[in-house]
């Protein structure tokens, strides 16, 4: 599954992008629109607002949805499906701390059964006995070989 790690400026973004190309507008052409519009864009405005890196005000939401004859609604998604993108997004967000978690645990465990058979065949040999914790694990138990 492809993850989602949408922000409402990438969402955004994207949806500008598209908007942009449905419209046959290259970038440089929109951020001399804006600019004419009396906003401050320069020549990487428009790269930077496609690809969610750089906060987009209302007004200037507004001047690109009269430039390509859309809405907000057209630029931000539906209610439901913003919501269900977000959701999503945020689900995925706790699916991967939640694996780097277990990795963390893991490695724990895997730490602590290696002291666990350090100290049991520490334990064995000052007991005097051959068998090692792995030879245990494997038989039943017991060490047949202690003197």
């Amino acid at each position: 599954m492809e993850e989602i790690s949408e922000t409402p400026e990438k969402l955004f973004g994207a949806r500008f992008a598209d908007l942009r190309r449905q419209n046959g507008w290259t970038q440089q052409q929109v951020n001399e629109a804006m600019v004419e519009r009396g906003f401050s864009w320069s020549a990487t405005t428009a790269t930077k607002t496609e690809a969610g890196s750089r906060p987009i005000r209302v007004d200037e939401a507004v001047a690109l949805c009269e430039l390509f004859d859309a809405t907000l609604g057209d630029l931000v998604g539906d209610t439901e499906e913003r919501r269900a993108r977000f959701a999503l997004a945020r689900a995925a967000a706790r699916v991967k701390m939640a694996k780097r978690e277990i990795d963390k645990w893991q490695v724990e465990l895997d730490q602590a059964e290696e002291q666990r058979v350090a100290l049991a065949d520490g334990y064995n040999k000052l007991a005097g006995f051959t068998s090692t914790a792995k030879d245990l694990e494997a038989s039943d138990g017991v060490d047949n070989e202690a003197p």
